[in-house]
């Protein structure tokens, strides 16, 4: 799923973005040396490696509904720019699947609020009736903050296209890189993804992105600063995320705990309140 913009910029920062317009940080492909499918061919395997450091395709694939709990933090900036939640720092449960593209998240400090996604939009429920002023917000971040979840695996969805970017400095040590592309027609814009993986483990530290959908050709980074075994998957337990581009500053971070690979849960639960 390439991502999609995470937070509504107020107006000062849509001007900055229009004037920084076209400085991006991320490579496109034709920015890399060598020849294309040589580069896809590493990029690819680095990838796998990835993935097999992170406990394995196969494991991966044969997951269902996915619960965890989720701290998400907005400070600074980000806590000016970021969604309306219901409550401040909200804890969620939060249910997944990836391969239905559905998701639940319940507000934990706010008992019978939930967002989800039901595969095309989202919405939002409160005592068990639909709610509509969230419901961008939603369908926003139900799947994309699952998305950051699901990394490294889901650079090896159909439709990805990985390139050996090479080795990069960053945060203070070297890292082997794969440009993350999609191909025509798979997802809803075409962003890009630049990975950063510990050339010793194999695993993902930190991804740079684009966000198509923000005026300026806005981006941003994700740092993976700790991670945790579940069901022998290595998955996050705390991301944090800046705006990099066209201007710097800390958005939130994203704590997970409680991670259970197959909880009991009524996919009915995906579904808009009202078409269940």
């Amino acid at each position: 799923m390439p991502f999609q913009v995470p937070w509504r910029a107020p107006v000062g920062l849509l001007a900055v973005a229009a004037l920084a317009a076209g400085c991006s940080k991320l490579p496109e492909p034709k920015d890399l040396s060598g020849e294309e499918q040589a580069l896809r061919e590493r990029g690819r395997a680095l990838v796998e490696r990835a993935v097999a450091a992170h406990g394995g395709l196969d494991r991966w694939r044969a997951l269902g509904d996915v619960a965890w709990t989720m701290r998400d933090t907005w400070s600074g900036i980000g806590g000016l720019v970021g969604p309306g939640f219901p409550v401040d720092d909200p804890r969620t449960r939060y249910f997944f699947n990836w391969s239905l593209n559905k998701g639940r998240m319940e507000f934990l400090d706010a008992p019978g609020v939930a967002w989800g996604h039901d595969s095309r939009e989202g919405w939002c429920e409160e005592g068990g009736r639909r709610t509509y002023d969230r419901a961008k917000d939603a369908t926003f971040l139900v799947p994309t903050e699952a998305y950051f979840f699901a990394l490294p695996f889901k650079f090896l969805d159909p439709g990805v296209v990985q390139y050996d970017a090479g080795r990069r400095e960053a945060d203070g040590k070297t890292w082997e890189t794969a440009l993350i592309t999609f191909e025509a027609g798979v997802g809803v814009v075409q962003d890009r993804y630049l990975a950063y993986f510990d050339p010793e483990t194999g695993r993902l530290g930190r991804v740079t992105f684009t966000v198509l959908e923000q005026p300026g050709g806005a981006e941003g980074l994700a740092r993976y600063t700790e991670w945790q075994v579940a069901g022998g998957l290595v998955v996050p337990k705390r991301i944090d995320l800046d705006a990099i581009s066209p201007i710097s500053f800390y958005l939130h971070s994203l704590s997970f705990e409680a991670v259970d690979l197959s909880p009991a849960f009524d996919r009915r639960l995906y579904e808009k309140p009202d078409a269940r």
